[in-house]
């Protein structure tokens, strides 16, 4: 009988499925107020750090539904690596506010706190 509960067949898996939820969440549409949000962000020098299999960055992500678009946002495991080097994200998801590089997740109330934007 061949097994097929591996631990690697068990990490395809897990990755599958944050894929497949990082795909849903990014394309349900935004909360209310929170595209103005996330430009408000952009407008202020906000950058977001992530990579595409990090399932706390799936969640960071898809607090902003579809508007995560209106974000700066790297990914750091494709497009975004150089960014990433010379910023030396070293954890994420991460945040760049003020010039500080904050790890870990953010609620709308602490970003909102750090930079003064407002969601409306």
């Amino acid at each position: 009988m061949k097994k097929y509960l591996t631990p690697t067949n068990i990490i395809v898996v897990l990755m599958a499925i944050a894929l497949a939820y990082l795909a849903i969440s990014m394309h349900r549409p935004a909360p209310e107020g929170v595209e103005g949000f996330a430009q408000c962000l952009t407008a202020q020098g906000v950058e977001l750090y992530t990579t595409a299999t990090c399932p706390h960055c799936a969640s960071q992500k898809a607090l902003f539904g579809s508007s995560i678009s209106k974000l700066t946002h790297y990914l750091c495991d494709s497009d975004g690596r150089q960014k990433c080097i010379e910023e030396n994200i070293r954890h994420i998801p991460a945040w760049k506010i003020n010039g500080e590089i904050l790890v870990g997740e953010k609620s709308i109330e602490e970003l909102s706190q750090l930079t003064g934007c407002e969601l409306a």
